[in-house]
């Protein structure tokens, strides 16, 4: 074959070869942020970290051992045994969620160009090399990377379920999910689209095997291979609860749900105020009623008074006397910390369930009124006003989403704790981080600048096509709506597909987004790009893949009337 013909064949895989490689290259030099006052946030991830790297699990047991999943800590351990540095790692998971999605949807799109486009706005979306997630060393940076491999897998389950690739994207889905499922306590926003695209696949299974081959054999193997995706989910689960059980004697994931501590949180909760505060569910009232019927709750009085007035400084209304839902049960664990009660977890969990009983033994007295919770110990309580609030902050969320501002990557000097803080960041994640004490640190950000204002550039790009975009992506899924009905009324499916993956997709940005907006205005300020980390892959997928479809048709259409013409002529 000659060169030229090489050319013509291999350049667009050359071209997104070499821009994949160039991915890579423009994180390098870009210094991690490490802030190591966030005991429950980055220095807890990179503590266990290091506890995991050292052969310790997560460590000596105390308030924070459990509080978070497993694995981001697992992911930065795995990164320093290969010898990848931090950044580089989270970067290459991306770049494979970005390649997992894009060969998903060549079941859909069969133009190589826009394919192609689709492949390189998902690469360089700036959210993933932001400040606010990127340079810190927190679990969510690997948001964007696992709903693309969730989605991507997932949907090639579905695709691929006639074929013997099934049994390897099953296995693929499940390990996905369960990574995202034990990285966040929030991941359930993703639960609809798994479980939309497990009922549409095995819906498939049963027309093809049951209805049209009559093939019940194949039909059940089919069934018990989307099934095992569900299996590796409950193993993964399973085996993390079991290592945590064997180190502490508790058998969960984290203890923020189906524990003790969780039944204290809603039991808490459950009690109605006198007084209705914005945020506020545990009021200095209702803490007095509470230690007036809990002798348990009573006996941590004054750590939990301290407790409070130490975490009240971070609320939105530090001056009212109050704390926010969002801080209070770290209060509360603090508060038991304090007063001796984490030495194990048996202990703990003891004294959180002997709270939880007395209070629901008072309730049951009828001496205190309670009121409605949610199914979660980490959402606040419905309240009637919320009603008038909550779509209006769904589209803010949504809108925030979609402006892509807020992207902005900076070299932030980190935050040191006057000890080996910033060293613990540097070495479990083999990066370089700006420390304060450094007499040369405003020559170190200077230096690093030169490197991020590169990718300013990226950023303002999306910031400014953003809007545009997006309309156009509402108006061709209005339109993938309008044909796909049309062809089920003459019984063809070929926009079938298309509505289904962008409508799963649609559907786990709006409980995402509904998620957001009621923890900001029940428990915290919420809306940030961390908290939607997840959300901005899933926009850019949204703007094009209905669009590039509607594009593919057209064209198809044009070339068919094309070949008319050239018929016509040569008769």
């Amino acid at each position: 074959m000659k060169i030229n013909e090489y050319i013509k064949k291999y350049w667009l895989i050359a071209l997104l070869m070499f821009l994949t490689i160039i991915r890579i290259i423009i994180i390098v030099n870009i210094p991690i942020n490490a802030i190591t006052p966030a005991a429950a946030d980055d220095r807890l991830m990179a503590l266990n970290g290091k506890s995991l790297i050292d052969g310790n699990w997560l460590g000596n047991y105390n308030q924070f051992t459990l509080a978070k999943g497993v694995m981001f800590p697992l992911f930065l351990k795995v990164s320093f045994l290969i010898g990848i540095p931090y950044m580089t790692s989270v970067t290459i998971l991306y770049i494979i969620g970005c390649i997992v999605f894009a060969y998903m949807l060549r079941n859909i799109i069969k133009n190589k160009y826009f394919l192609s486009i689709i492949y390189i706005l998902l690469l360089f979306n700036p959210a993933q090399f932001s400040s606010t997630i990127f340079t810190r060393v927190y679990r969510n940076v690997l948001t964007g990377p696992q709903v693309l491999l969730i989605t991507g897998s997932f949907m090639l389950l579905y695709f691929k379920i006639e074929k013997k690739s099934k049994w390897f994207w099953t296995i693929i889905s499940g390990f996905s999910f369960g990574f995202f499922y034990n990285t966040r306590e929030d991941s359930m926003w993703l639960l609809p689209f798994l479980l939309f695209v497990i009922f549409i696949t095995i819906i498939k299974v049963l027309i093809i095997y049951i209805n049209k081959d009559r093939n019940i054999k194949k039909g059940l193997s089919s069934i018990i291979c989307i099934l095992i995706s569900i299996f590796v989910i409950i193993i993964i689960n399973n085996l993390i609860s079991i290592k945590n059980y064997k180190e502490y004697g508790i058998y969960t994931t984290t203890d923020l749900s189906g524990t003790s501590f969780a039944n204290a949180i809603k039991a808490i909760y459950s009690i109605k105020n006198e007084d209705e505060l914005d945020y506020v569910t545990v009021t200095n009232k209702k803490l007095q009623k509470l230690f007036e019927i809990s002798p348990t709750l009573k006996s941590i009085e004054p750590e939990l008074i301290d407790s409070i007035n130490l975490y009240r400084g971070a609320d939105r209304n530090p001056t009212d006397n109050e704390i926010e839902d969002g801080w209070f049960y770290w209060a509360l664990r603090y508060a038991m910390e304090t007063a001796g009660y984490y030495e194990t977890a048996s202990k703990s969990e003891y004294i959180y369930q002997k709270i939880a009983d007395e209070i629901n033994e008072a309730i049951i007295e009828g001496k205190l009124e309670t009121q409605n919770i949610m199914p979660s110990s980490l959402m606040s309580p419905w309240k009637d006003k919320y009603k008038n609030q909550i779509i209006k902050k769904i589209l803010e969320t949504a809108k925030y989403v979609i402006s892509f501002k807020g992207l902005k990557i900076e070299p932030n000097e980190s935050i040191g704790d006057n000890a080996d803080g910033i060293v613990i960041f540097e070495t479990v994640t083999n990066e370089k981080a700006i420390d304060p004490s450094n007499p040369f640190k405003d020559y170190e950000i200077k230096y690093y600048s030169y490197y991020t204002n590169r990718l300013n550039i990226i950023e303002k790009f999306y910031e400014k096509i953003a809007i545009g975009f997006t309309i156009i992506g509402i108006i061709s899924y209005i339109v993938i709506i309008i044909l796909t009905i049309d062809n089920i009324r003459k019984k063809e499916y070929i926009y079938l597909n298309t509505f289904l993956l962008t409508s799963g997709i649609l559907g786990s940005l709006i409980v995402l987004f509904a998620g957001i907006a009621y923890t900001d205005i029940s428990a915290f300020a919420a809306i940030s790009p961390l908290t939607l980390s997840g959300a901005y892959p899933l926009i850019i997928a949204l703007w094009t893949i209905n669009l590039s479809v509607i594009l593919e048709t057209i064209l198809n259409n044009k070339k068919k009337e094309i070949e008319k013409w050239k018929k016509k002529i040569m008769n």
